[in-house]
């Protein structure tokens, strides 16, 4: 409560926003103490969980899938695909490449946080789709922030622990299948990242949740609105 007063109310111990929080993570927690012994199962055992790790899996593809893959390992074969064979200029755009990332990566460090999750994953997907910002410096960004707004506290780990699995799985398919893609194909593979993109930004704009602006406890019953109705019905009730 001492660190709710602190940084909520400004010292004011008789704030009321303070003590409806205070209740509200008390309630949160005694409605996830009820569930406590939980399975690898509780991820499919509701739609809203279903839901949660279908946004979770898909994620962990996105951040391997969305052509970064092939930046970051094969650029010398897509430059050479291109008609770039010349290393002083392949270092040349190695460089160009390296310092973008920087400035993506400061920039959105700086002002990430002031923008709804949902809207950077849209405008993000769109970008990349025509080379306007370096993909993995934002992913790596506010995937990790989102994943803990996206699954509750009682399954938390295991929704990052398949998060994981999925970019581990498509990082596997970038190292062994891309080399082959590449080789018969050409720059024709590259357009397979084009039509992921496309779907990218389709799936987002459909199933991604927003969460800004919401605490942690409300974001625990994201897809569940009964579970959020008896969570408002108990704070009110510990408070008036």
């Amino acid at each position: 409560m001492a660190i709710l007063v602190k940084y909520h109310a400004e010292g004011e111990t008789s704030s009321e926003f303070v003590k409806a929080e205070y209740v509200q993570i008390e309630k949160a927690l005694e409605l996830e103490r009820e569930t406590v012994n939980v399975g690898w199962l509780e991820l499919i055992s509701t739609a809203g969980m279903r839901q949660r790790i279908l946004v979770g899996s898909f994620l962990g593809l996105a951040t391997q899938w969305s052509g970064n893959g092939l930046t970051s390992y094969f650029l010398a074969r897509v430059l050479d695909n291109v008609g770039i064979h010349d290393n002083h200029t392949n270092n040349v755009i190695n460089l160009g490449i390296t310092c973008w990332g920087f400035l993506n990566a400061t920039i959105f460090a700086l002002t990430s946080s002031r923008f709804k999750r949902r809207t950077i994953y849209l405008v993000r997907s769109q970008c990349v789709l025509f080379g306007a910002v370096h993909d993995l410096v934002l992913m790596r960004l506010i995937s990790t922030a989102f994943l803990v707004e996206l699954f509750p506290y009682k399954v938390r780990a295991k929704g990052l622990s398949v998060f994981t699995w999925f970019s581990r799985a498509a990082l596997f398919f970038n190292q062994f299948v891309n080399p082959i893609g590449i080789a018969n194909a050409g720059w024709k593979y590259y357009i397979s990242y084009c039509i992921f993109l496309l779907f990218e930004v389709v799936f987002v704009y459909f199933l991604f949740p927003e969460t800004q602006g919401r605490t942690l406890e409300e974001l625990a019953f994201l897809y569940e609105d009964d579970k959020v109705l008896e969570q408002r019905r108990c704070v009110e009730e510990n408070i008036f």
